[in-house]
């Protein structure tokens, strides 16, 4: 059930698969009674640390539901003969035949199990926390401060609502939270990619970096695609050294705070706050929904670039709409 991206999508960030579409086709097509519908692809990765074995683990689901006309001993023999990570293979397709057992507790394992969603104010706590990692303390106390008087004003509405609130924990938290030139040093360098890489593979590993704007600034101008230069294993230092910069973020000693996209990024900020301040200022039982509505705006600004730039004047046209009403 994995629905892999696909390169239209990084072009049209509003392009989406329906998968529920693509699964009653498929379920129209073959016999109902004992098929079974998985994410191979996450569960390999999970269990295994590679998605390459989803075919294999796929192959055990199968065999255990019977659909495989040949012994366990047969299929063994085969991954070995062929020789290429044949524990890993073996283990993958042992994998797949418990998962057509007890897909539930196999899915536990693999840290697929659905969870309880989080409350609103587990979800304020993580971005809060997210935000103090991506900047500073006092950076998180903008966002919270300014959740909290949304929240006052919409209780003062109505004390059981809490949607408006809701939209702009998320929205605000999006806009304060651009990947930006530090971010991704951050992300590179927080431990948890060194871990994933050592997860995934064994023995020395060389990586090299492709990077593309605004670090090394090669944008074909007028396109939508960006030219990327590749940088080997030293970059990672690079990442560190932008990593302990961040502090830069926000100040006229920002380097790339004088981009087009960062006067961008900031300028969104700049408008949000200004537009919901107007919001909560003229807050009515009447104007809540379309208040949620404009609050929830920045959600469809996807992509980077001028595909952002697109999606950007599409929702500026919307809250114009909404504003105007």
């Amino acid at each position: 059930t994995f629905i892999a991206p696909a390169a239209a999508q990084a072009a049209d960030p509003e392009l989406v698969f329906d998968s529920e579409s693509i699964l009653a086709n498929v379920k129209s097509r073959v016999v109902a009674d004992g098929s079974v519908f998985a994410n191979a692809t996450e569960l390999a990765f999970g269990l295994l640390g590679n998605k390459i074995y989803a075919n294999i683990l796929m192959l055990g689901i199968a065999f255990q539901k019977g659909l495989i006309p040949l012994e366990f001993n047969s299929i063994k023999q085969a991954i070995q003969l062929n020789g290429a990570a044949v524990e890993e293979n073996i283990t993958a397709f042992i994998w797949g035949r418990r998962y057509a057992v007890d897909p539930d507790a196999v899915s536990e394992v693999a840290g697929l199990a659905e969870t309880s969603p989080l409350s609103l104010e587990q979800k304020i706590t993580v971005r809060t926390d997210h935000l103090v990692a991506y900047q500073n303390a006092a950076y998180a106390e903008r966002y919270t401060d300014f959740v909290a008087k949304a929240r006052a004003c919409e209780q003062e509405i109505d004390a059981a609502s809490d949607s408006l609130t809701t939209a702009i924990a998320e929205n605000y938290f999006k806009l304060l939270a651009m990947k930006d030139e530090y971010e991704v040093a951050r992300l590179y360098t927080d431990g948890e990619f060194e871990q994933k890489i050592s997860d995934m593979f064994e023995g020395d590993v060389k990586l090299h970096y492709h990077i593309g704007r605004n670090l090394i600034h090669t944008e074909e101008r007028n396109t939508d695609r960006l030219k990327k230069r590749t940088f080997g294993p030293w970059f990672m230092s690079a990442f560190q050294m932008l990593n302990s910069l961040k502090g830069l973020r926000g100040t006229p000693l920002n380097p790339f705070g004088y981009s087009a996209d960062r006067k961008r990024d900031r300028k969104l900020v700049q408008d949000y706050e200004q537009t919901v301040e107007k919001l909560l200022a003229d807050l009515s039982f009447d104007n809540l929904a379309a208040a949620i509505e404009i609050a929830s705006l920045p959600a469809n600004i996807r992509g980077f670039g001028a595909i952002k730039g697109r999606s950007i004047a599409v929702a500026k046209k919307r809250e114009s709409e909404l504003l105007a009403n």
